[in-house]
């Protein structure tokens, strides 16, 4: 079972893509996916397989570059 949080619904394609990128991560047969909608992440996703996460939402990426300019100055 992989968590997936986006920020909008997707598509039965963008699932299938998931889908792949999962079993690759886990060598698994088949990969069933729990859905769920966080407007907050603004766009990307949040992939959570067991303890492993893939964060590759925009509110992520927003708060690692805001890190960046603050450790910068």
């Amino acid at each position: 079972m992989a968590e997936v949080t986006s920020a909008v619904e997707l598509s039965e394609e963008q699932q299938s893509g998931i889908r792949q990128k999962v079993l690759g991560m886990t060598q698994a047969e088949q990969v069933e996916l729990a859905l769920r909608i966080d407007p907050d992440l603004i766009g990307g996703v949040i992939i959570k397989v067991g303890s492993q996460v893939v964060d590759a939402s925009l509110r992520s990426q927003l708060r690692r570059i805001g890190m960046k300019l603050s450790s910068a100055s």
